[in-house]
């Protein structure tokens, strides 16, 4: 059996995992922020669908006991109304949304955070 010499050294393995350690620092802050990023949009995106659908149904109700009024959305059950459930997609992420505030007349307003 003949052994060569063709492999890698410690230093040049140390030089990799240092080279893979300052990468890393780099791209990890920056995946974080984005991740972040992604979840405010969806929860922007998944809060003004929901407002959207409401204050259209709340427009097309001749009877103002029919509206959805003064209640804060923040999950299905908070919507008593069968009608406006139908409307709403199946697959709507309720974790990721911002609580939605109907005053007295009807009209929905997103509440952000902070």
């Amino acid at each position: 059996m003949v052994f060569t010499n063709d492999g890698i050294t410690l230093v040049e393995l140390l030089i990799t995992i240092t080279i893979l350690g300052i990468l890393f620092s780099i791209c990890a802050p920056n995946m974080m922020k984005a991740v972040e990023r992604s979840k405010d949009m969806t929860k922007e995106i998944n809060s003004k669908l929901l407002q959207s659908i409401i204050q259209t149904y709340n427009n097309e109700q001749l009877a103002e006991g029919n509206k959805l009024t003064n209640v804060t959305v923040i999950s299905k059950i908070d919507i008593k109304n069968e009608d406006l459930l139908l409307r709403i997609p199946h697959d709507l992420d309720w974790d990721m949304l911002y609580p939605i505030h109907i005053d007295s007349n009807g009209i929905a307003t997103i509440k952000y955070d902070g």
